[in-house]
């Protein structure tokens, strides 16, 4: 096993394959910085933005409490899931469901009408969010983004530099944060632009394909 490499996502990942004997590589999952462009105006109404799996484990019922105490904000879920319904029958005026965007392009598109991200996933007893793509296209596209402790988002955000990181089922931290932010508008900017350029120098998919080659040219 000792001689034996294998890819992981995460330098947790890379921990467990390590554990068993292996030799763990952290090769990050990529963005595409071509397609994922950063936003380039600021909204006269703050939009919030989620895109997952919509699921309990994604904290999808704070988020939508979140949009009935702040009901001035819009709040967009992009994704499908057992909760759907739940939040295209929530009631609310500010709330809108664009279900699962397949395309890309079209994604990005709806990554750069928003300003803030949130990702409130927690862990479950076969579960946890071990790494958080939707968290770097978010970055990458200038968003400022709150996500929960999870092994993923703790090695993608550094807490009050590139985005807040918040504890897991809890909703009185995330609505702190939440607050912080809508009242701070330099510290959206500042968590937008040290998040694109985290996603500069990180998961650029040139970047992350150049891991790859290597990783592989060694191997022959």
């Amino acid at each position: 096993m000792k001689n034996i490499k294998v890819v992981g996502v995460t330098k947790k990942a890379c921990e467990g394959v390590n554990n068993f004997g292996a030799k763990g590589v952290n090769i990050p999952h990529p963005v595409d910085l071509e397609i994922f462009t950063k936003k380039i105006k600021e909204n006269k109404q703050l939009k919030v933005l989620f895109v997952g799996r919509v699921l309990p484990e994604k904290g999808i019922l704070d988020i939508l409490k979140l949009s009935e105490e702040f009901k001035d904000i819009n709040f967009t879920f992009v994704g499908d899931g057992n909760l759907s319904s739940r939040i295209k029958n929530c009631g609310l005026n500010n709330v809108e469901y664009k279900g699962f965007i397949y395309d890309k392009k079209e994604l990005s598109k709806v990554y750069r009408q928003a300003d803030i991200f949130i990702s409130n996933s927690y862990s479950t007893e076969n579960w946890e969010e071990l790494f958080g793509i939707v968290i770097i296209e978010a970055m990458a596209s200038g968003l400022a983004v709150i996500a929960t402790d999870c092994v993923g988002p703790k090695e993608i955000i550094q807490n009050g530099e590139n985005g807040f990181l918040i504890h897991q089922k809890d909703y009185n931290d995330l609505k702190n944060k939440f607050t912080q932010l809508i009242k701070n508008k330099s510290l959206i900017k500042k968590f937008s632009d040290n998040g694109r350029k985290t996603v500069e120098e990180k998961y650029d998919i040139r970047i992350i394909a150049q891991k790859w080659l290597d990783l592989i040219k060694n191997e022959n």
